[in-house]
């Protein structure tokens, strides 16, 4: 077992994960941040997000599979999808609402930064210069952006909070979607656009469509706005072609590690960290670990994009 000190560059989903993996398997390792602990909770906005089955597997299951328990906000068994033509409840006992962002306690970046200083991660912020790191986990690349979303933070969303709501409507969210959840009192509402060259208009074409669309008025009717949400994703189209950055390795969507098809990213963060760090405790090939785990996940997914962005 490799025992030297790993240095990993990035501090968030990624990062940490791939940290409390290596330290819990007794590698010191240094997770290296290069935003400070009040810039990072200044300019951010908790919100609720999804974490979805893929291949009928329960992505906590997965997780626990690296022995890594995270806490969602609630499981959820019921998804209505809707359309301009038509709508249908689909029922899956695998989605998971869970909170991102850098505040609340219950974030998935504050559970995994809890279990990473406890397990003896030297966690540095505000990290400048350059970090000669084995593992790159900075998030997305800004100029590689191909995925965009803007959306707002509500208390009082008049949605059932036992439910997902997805709406596909290109008026609203060019070839994306919509997505709102609520857990009973906090909610979000978010347009995840995949037209580039729509990326400027999101927040327009939302806005309008809360002012005009009789469902997203009357989900918003007297709720009230709490925070704003803005933010751009990337997927590759085959990330195990971006897995390495010289002799660093890549996770989470440094690589394109990223669901081409819904836009959902945190699953392959938190599992790439696994891996990632898997590969260096075992000297095993990190690309090779991945394709075992995840298969043609990527490509399959990068063919369904490639058809919505062609209809």
């Amino acid at each position: 077992m490799d025992t030297r000190e790993i240095h990993i560059k990035g501090g968030s989903l990624s990062g940490l994960t791939t940290a409390i993996s290596l330290t819990n398997h007794g590698i010191p390792t240094t997770v290296h941040e290069s935003l400070s602990q009040t810039s990072m909770k200044t300019s951010n906005t908790d919100f609720l997000s999804i974490l979805r089955a893929y291949n009928k597997r329960d992505p906590l299951d997965e997780l626990k599979e690296f022995k890594l328990n995270l806490k969602p906000i609630k499981s959820i068994r019921r998804v209505c999808k809707i359309n301009p033509e038509f709508s249908e409840t689909v029922i899956n006992r695998d989605y998971h609402i869970v909170r991102v962002g850098v505040n609340a306690k219950d974030t998935l970046q504050n559970q995994l930064r809890s279990k990473a200083l406890k397990s003896g991660v030297d966690l540095k912020f505000e990290a400048k210069g350059n970090v000669n790191a084995e593992v790159i986990a900075t998030g997305t690349p800004k100029t590689k952006i191909n995925i965009f979303g803007q959306g707002y933070c509500f208390e009082g969303l008049n949605i059932e909070d036992d439910m997902v709501y997805l709406i596909y409507d290109d008026e609203i969210a060019p070839r994306g979607y919509v997505y709102i959840v609520s857990d009973g009192k906090e909610g979000t509402l978010v347009s995840v656009n995949f037209e580039k060259s729509k990326f400027p208009k999101t927040k327009e074409l939302l806005d309008l469509a809360i002012r005009n669309n009789p469902f997203l008025k009357r989900v918003t009717k007297g709720a009230v706005v709490t925070g704003c949400i803005s933010g751009g994703g990337y997927y590759s189209r085959d990330p195990y072609l971006e897995l390495y950055d010289n002799k660093s390795i890549c996770v989470g969507e440094a690589a394109g590690l990223q669901d081409a098809t819904r836009g959902f990213g945190i699953r392959y963060a938190i599992l790439s960290g696994c891996i990632g760090a898997q590969s260096i405790i075992d000297h095993e090939d990190y690309c090779l670990l991945l394709k075992k785990y995840f298969g043609d996940e990527f490509k399959n997914n990068y063919i369904e994009r490639a058809k919505l962005q062609s209809r």
